[in-house]
């Protein structure tokens, strides 16, 4: 498979060992999300290996969508078996996980994205309002939460962000929904932003996000 080659875009290039250690560091954090996510958690040691294949080869797929964004020690990661070669040496043989459970996986994935895309999405909101509270605020619980996802910042890529620490994640959210809901409040006129503002973060706490 060719991987694209933009001509305005300059890749991001590791050495095979950096390739390597970054790659390990996404897949840890990504379990550890995915373990603390899921309803049982992850217990039984087969399971955990099937989780960890599963989160592995999706995140084989999320790089090699964005391939065009990396090189190796120079070189473009041209296919799946290009890039398991890189990693471990060899092509990899996943076993096959059961059904259920790649649903739960799959849902905890989507709901560790799914926080951190409400948190940025409130994030941008904050500018547009009036007043330096909200960015203060907004700030101070993303980059509380930011530090704990550990978002790969040295490359041009929109990798999905894992390793939340839900209960510090509950607290830093809870935070900045009461924050800004006074601040909402204590403002003397709305305007249609505020309120769009005030509707995002009573939504939040009215689900308990």
């Amino acid at each position: 498979m060719a991987s694209l080659r933009p001509d305005k875009f300059e890749p991001v290039n590791f050495t095979q060992a950096q390739f390597q250690q970054m790659v390990a560091e996404q897949l840890r954090l990504r379990f550890d999300a995915v373990e603390a996510a899921l309803p049982n958690g992850v217990d039984d040691e087969a399971d955990s290996s099937k989780v960890k294949a599963y989160l592995q080869k999706d995140f084989y797929e999320t790089l090699l969508d964005m391939g065009h964004g990396i090189t190796v020690d120079g070189n473009y990661i041209e296919s799946l078996d290009h890039l398991e070669q890189l990693v471990h040496g060899s092509k990899v043989e996943y076993e096959p996980v059961d059904p259920v459970l790649e649903v739960q996986v799959r849902d905890a994935v989507a709901e560790t994205e799914r926080v951190t895309n409400e948190v940025m999405e409130l994030r941008a909101l904050a500018p547009s309002v009036v007043a330096d509270s909200y960015q203060q605020v907004v700030d101070r619980a993303a980059e509380s939460i930011m530090q704990e996802i550990r978002d790969i910042d040295n490359i041009e890529l929109s990798l999905p962000n894992y390793r939340l620490d839900p209960t510090e994640i509950v607290q830093e959210r809870n935070y900045a929904i009461n924050e800004l809901s006074r601040a909402v409040e204590d403002l003397p006129e709305r305007s249609e932003e505020v309120d769009q503002v005030h509707r995002k973060y009573k939504f939040l706490e009215l689900n308990n996000v």
